[in-house]
């Protein structure tokens, strides 16, 4: 040591700058086995045990292999807190790397956990670090592998078992095990394939042989120790074997082994450095005798130095560039201010300086005052004293610091280049040609290194090929002040196209601009981003195919996909990529009340909302919005899937719907013209009635009312006042009976009374009484007075039936009892009321006659497209040709066969001879339209009706979509569900089913909506007074839009005046049949119609 100087230089590298900051950890609860995977993955030897922000303890793999190697052990139930050594070595980040070390060699540590001043981690350092800041200069000393090698090598046989295998390993304290025998390698085990085994659940008792590492990196044993570490970090291993000339393995060499070297040449270095400082600190010379005023305001530093090269003068620029003042370097040697390691140099170049009297470009590494390294440049002359004889050296020096700094840059930008696996270019930013390249660069274009020299980076690539395009990639470059990444595209030497990654930064070189470019193949990226795509693309063609909108919204709210659907109704102003947070999409201003996310991550399970959504026109539509749950691999909530159904025009139509329904709810069971209840509600009451007044003990009496020479008023005055006549009998009735009695208009002019708790049947008597005495007043319409008189049939309850029907039909014999014997009479019914009953029978016993001796005939009435007059259907007809009493209508038998059973052998009669007739008439080449045949709802319930129509068809070779069925609203009202099931058999065959009659009975909408219907058929007793009658229209008009509201086909009956054609066009009833075009006519009149049209 020098005299005067006791002091250790202070060391310019911490802990901090060489540790890693990556550092795995993990909680002391963690799973053992969870530890191994990680540590695997990871590919690291060690894992930092945390106890909140501090380490409490470390699990490296020697750790792992003690406790393997015991066969008791069993790692399953373990936790991270089990296995870790605890305390932990740490020391603080700030710490001087030099002491750092010192202490990793005396506590024998491979991993030293780093710290802040506070306990919380800051990162962990190895013997890796170690070695790559401390320099290999000694490996060159050192020469050869076998200086440093460990001799002792462990070997095993390939048979022995892994446990075997870790068990010697941990006795022994050694980092491996060779796999082979009489001194050769067959493979190797180290530390880091204990890891490897464990996570794979490799069993212990198998041989070494099927898990070892091989091949095994080998070196001979005089192979230089540099070549040796450079084989170490290429390959990413921590030791090698070394075999000898014969090939013998004969030692092993690892990275603990090179440090252990590194450690004393360090030592050495750093006792030689003090030395070297102290000695130099202890040179001093005479000042000066002379200053110049003109060097010492030069913009350059100036000295002069006698001829022993000791300070004569310094100017102020020198001073301010070491930091010296006069009275601290006059007199004294440069070499106070010079680098130890140039003296030499420099009392070489000094000698010369002084004989050739001029030195030029001589660079030195000065030090100044605190400590600093400065490189500059001197350029100086030589002055002798011929009075004196004494020579004086005059020199300016250059700062050469910071372009040596920009060099050094370089360098560390050349190793880097050298040793990287990704391809690395150094560009001329201004030319964009190619200053360096590494070999990867290289090998992936297929190029040579000589090659891609000065070439530009344009040439070979494809996607930016002209300067112009450089110029744009540089002014990004240069507006980052980090790292810039983008993608491109080159082009190899065998022409094909590689897409690349390129990281790129600038960076100022002698005034030059240098771009340092990181090249990454990409090619199995993009080929993984473009499945990916094509992916999301089928995923957004599927559910852009959903006509609902349908939206994948993420737990921030924002929308993560969405259908195009969705795009229309919500986002429709928006990019893909610029989908909203969910709260800004609704135009009510609480969306995040609207979002079910809450709920669905929440309860885990799919939810349904319904909500109003303002559109962009400002149109506000009700949505019903179905959520799901998304899950992610791991079963974790990521957010939701909806789907928002527009159920605008459903909760109108429904609502229509509902109100149709009412609407005709009333009309199913009130009378449209009088309002008064019509038979069905009739029928219900009168049945209430009866069970209650059978349940009480009570009499109920009914009135069946007619209207005498109504039919003559409805004739001579018009059907218009006929309708008004009605009304104002139905008002004068219901003033003259008791509330709570139901008066009901059965149809045309026919009104029953019921009347419930009489006393006696005088008391009907009285009743019927005064409904004549009060229409002994005439009514006076439209200035015409009209004299109505009533025929009344009264039946009692239970004295002359029990059952409604009977009551009914017998108060309608003994109305026409009293209207046949004088009329404005009232008649109680009697027993001996036969004659209707004797006249059934005969006409029973001549319909059956009928049947055997083929009296029945069809006509057939055209059904047409009322806007052109084109026939589109027709419906068959029955008629009765009696032998004498000629062609019977069928209202007088068809009520008859519906009540003796005889109507299904009617029905099927006619379904088989319309079959027949389309058979023949196609043969004869008519074109022949579809035939609706009335079906009676006798057939429902029996299973028997689709099999009969199936074979009559079959029987008749005549094709089912020829044929429509018409089937009235009785068959829903009896058994809706057997009928339609029947229905649906007969519906699959193709055959055309339509509801006849609509609007006289009732039928649920539920019922009318589930059964596989093609047509409604309004009933003519809607049409015939139209347009004079509102009521008629009305229901005609909801029937139509009834219809079109269910997807069925409309057809109205009893068509006889233009205004009704009009009527039904205008309101969306496009199909008709009746007088206006046609009646009911024979086969023959029929096909003249067919060919006419």
């Amino acid at each position: 040591m020098g005299k005067g100087h006791n002091h250790m230089p202070e060391s310019i590298v911490s802990l901090e700058s060489i540790c890693s900051q990556a550092v795995l950890h993990a909680q002391p609860t963690d799973a053992a086995l969870h530890i191994l995977h990680r540590m695997r993955q990871s590919n690291v030897s060690s894992i930092v045990i945390m106890d909140h922000q501090e380490p409490l303890g470390i699990i490296t793999e020697k750790d792992i292999l003690r406790l393997v190697s015991s066969a008791k052990q069993d790692l399953a139930p373990l936790t991270a807190a089990d296995i870790m050594t605890s305390p932990v070595k740490t020391m603080q980040s700030d710490c001087d790397f030099q002491q750092a070390y010192e202490q990793m060699q005396r506590d024998n540590l491979r991993h030293i956990v780093v710290i802040n001043r506070d306990g919380s981690l800051n990162g962990i350092a190895t013997e890796t670090d170690f070695i790559q800041h401390l320099g290999v200069e000694y490996l060159a000393e050192i020469k050869h592998v076998d200086a440093v090698m460990e001799r002792v090598v462990q070997f095993i046989s390939p048979q022995a078992t892994l446990r075997q295998a870790f068990t010697l390993m941990n006795q022994n304290m050694i980092s491996c095990v060779v796999v082979g025998e009489h001194h050769q390698a067959d493979g190797i085990l180290t530390e880091r394939d204990v890891i490897r085994l464990l996570d794979d659940k490799i069993d212990l008792n198998t041989t070494v042989e099927q898990h070892m590492s091989t091949p095994v990196t080998i070196v001979d044993a005089k192979e230089s120790l540099l070549e040796a570490r450079q084989i170490m970090q290429t390959q990413s291993i921590r030791r090698l074997l070394v075999s000898d000339a014969e090939g013998h393995i004969v030692g092993l060499l690892t990275r603990q082994h090179l440090l252990d070297k590194l450690q004393t040449h360090f030592v050495k270095v750093m006792r030689n450095a003090l030395e070297t400082l102290n000695q130099k600190l202890l040179i001093s010379q005479h000042r000066a005798e002379h200053y110049h005023g003109f060097f010492e305001s030069s913009p350059l530093a100036y000295h002069s130095l006698d001829a022993e090269g000791n300070f004569l003068e310094i100017n102020a620029c020198w001073r301010t560039l070491l930091g010296y003042e006069n009275s601290e370097v006059i007199g004294k040697s440069f070499l106070l201010v010079l680098e130890p390691e140039q003296e030499q140099q420099f009392k070489l170049n000094f000698a010369k300086f002084i004989q050739q009297g001029h030195i030029e470009n001589v660079y030195y590494r000065l030090v100044t005052k605190s400590g600093d390294r400065v490189d500059v440049q001197l350029d100086g002359r030589v002055v002798h004293n011929e009075a004196t004889g004494f020579a004086q050296t005059h020199c300016l020096l250059t700062n050469l610091t910071e372009k040596h700094k920009v060099d050094a840059q370089l360098r560390l930008f050349r190793q880097l280049i050298d040793h990287s696996n990704d391809a690395l270019f150094v560009i001329n930013a201004k030319t964009a040609r190619i200053i360096d390249i590494n070999q990867a660069s290289c090998d992936y274009l297929g190029y040579s290194r000589e090659q891609l020299l000065n070439t530009r980076v344009i040439d070979f690539s494809a996607t930016h090929q002209d300067l112009d395009s450089w110029q744009r990639i540089l002014k990004i470059l240069l507006s980052n002040t980090q790292n810039s990444i983008f993608e491109s595209v080159h082009r190899t030497v065998d022409g094909r196209e590689v897409p690349v990654e390129i990281s790129s930064t600038v960076l100022n070189l002698d005034g030059e601009q240098i771009v340092l470019s990181t090249v990454r193949d990409i090619t199995e990226r993009k080929l993984i981003e473009k499945r990916s795509r094509q992916e999301s693309d089928f995923l957004q063609a599927v559910i852009d195919c959903i006509g609902d909108p349908v939206t994948v919204i993420g737990t921030d709210y924002r929308v993560i996909k969405s259908n195009r659907a969705a795009d229309d109704y919500f986002y429709h102003c928006l990019q893909q990529d610029d989908k909203p947070c969910y709260r800004s999409v609704d135009q009510h201003g609480s969306p995040c009340d609207i979002c079910p996310l809450t709920d669905v991550m929440e309860s885990q399970k799919p939810t349904t909302r319904i909500h109003e959504h303002a559109l962009a026109n400002g149109e506000t539509r009700t949505f019903e919005l179905m959520a799901s749950p998304l899950y992610d691999t791991e079963g974790n909530i990521t957010g939701l899937v909806e789907s928002s159904r527009d159920i605008t025009d459903h909760i109108a139509i429904q609502k229509s719907l509902q109100e149709k329904e009412k609407s005709l709810d009333f009309l199913a069971h009130h009378d449209t013209l009088t309002k008064l209840p019509n038979r069905l509600l009739f029928n219900d009451r009168l049945k209430q009635a009866l069970l209650h007044a059978k349940r009480l003990d009570k009499t109920v009496g009914l009135l069946f009312i007619d209207l005498d020479e109504f039919k003559g008023i409805n004739d001579s005055f018009g059907h218009n006042l006929g309708d008004q006549l009605l009304i104002k009998v139905s008002e004068r009735l219901q003033h003259h009976v008791r509330d709570y009695d139901t008066i009901s208009r059965l149809g045309g002019d026919e009104f029953t009374i019921i009347v419930e708790d009489i006393q006696h049947p005088d008391d009907l008597a009285l009743i019927a009484q005064n409904l004549q005495t009060a229409f002994n007043e005439p009514i006076i319409l439209e200035e015409q007075q009209l004299h109505i008189s009533l025929s009344i049939g009264i039946s009692v309850f239970p004295d002359d039936a029990e059952q409604p029907e009977d009551l009914v039909r017998n108060a309608d014999t003994a109305m026409y009892r009293a209207k046949s014997t004088g009329k404005n009479r009232y008649e109680f019914y009697t027993h001996e009321m036969t004659d209707q009953a004797l006249e059934r029978i005969m006409m029973l016993g001549a319909m059956r006659n009928a049947i055997e001796h083929d009296q029945f005939i069809l006509h057939y009435q055209p059904q047409i497209d009322i806007t052109d007059n084109r026939i589109i259907g027709a419906e068959a007809l029955i008629r009765w040709k009696d032998p004498q009493l000629g062609l019977i209508p069928p209202d007088r038998f068809i009520p008859l066969a519906e009540k003796n059973g005889m109507i299904k052998i009617i029905d099927l009669w006619v379904l088989d001879t319309v079959c027949r007739n389309i058979r023949q008439w196609q043969i004869a080449g008519y074109q022949v339209p579809r035939i609706s045949v009335n079906i009676s709802a006798r057939h429902f319930g029996t299973n028997n009706l689709p099999s009969d129509v199936e074979t009559i068809l079959k029987r008749n070779q005549c094709s089912s979509d020829m044929i429509e069925l018409e089937i009235t609203e009785g068959v829903i009202l009896n058994n809706p569900a057997r009928a339609g099931k029947e229905l649906k058999q007969i519906r699959d065959m193709g055959i055309r089913l339509a509801i006849d009659d609509f609007g006289t009975g009732y039928s649920s909408l539920s019922y009318l909506k589930s059964l596989p219907l093609d047509r409604l058929k309004i009933d003519h007793s809607f049409i015939t007074d139209i347009p004079e009658d509102q009521n008629d229209q009305a229901i005609a008009r909801a029937v139509i839009a009834l219809s079109n509201s269910l997807g069925l086909e409309v057809i109205a009956e009893g068509m006889e005046t233009e205004q009704q054609r009009q009527f039904l066009i205008d309101e969306g009833c496009l199909y008709a049949q009746g007088f206006l075009f046609s009646k009911g006519v024979p086969e023959e009149e029929f096909l003249a119609l067919l060919n006419r049209h």
